[in-house]
C-alpha cells in the first residue's frame, strides 16, 4: 500500500479566517490521502512551494486541489 508520511505541513494563507485555514488543512490532508501514489520509499527533507490561488474561484476545495497537485508534482520531480 502506498504510504506518505509528512512530519510537518505549514500553510500560510493570508487574509483567511481561522476556520478557513482549518478547512483548508483538512482538505489538503484528505486529498493527499486519496491522491498519493508514492511507490518507492524515499525521503525528501523539505519542500517549499509558493502558490497564488484565487480563493474566489472554487474556494477552499479548489485551493486544496491546487496545493496537493503542486506537492505531488514536486514529490515526483524529486524521485
Amino acid at each position: 500500500m502506498p504510504r506518505l508520511q509528512i512530519d510537518s505541513l505549514v500553510l500560510q494563507v493570508p487574509g483567511g479566517s481561522p476556520a478557513d485555514g482549518q478547512r483548508l488543512a483538512l482538505e489538503v490532508t484528505r486529498r493527499l490521502g486519496e491522491d498519493c501514489a508514492c511507490h518507492a520509499p524515499r525521503e525528501i527533507p523539505a519542500l517549499r512551494l509558493e502558490l497564488t490561488a484565487d480563493s474566489r474561484s472554487g474556494g477552499v476545495a479548489e485551493m486544496g486541489r491546487q496545493i496537493v497537485a503542486q506537492i505531488l508534482r514536486e514529490i515526483h520531480r524529486q524521485s
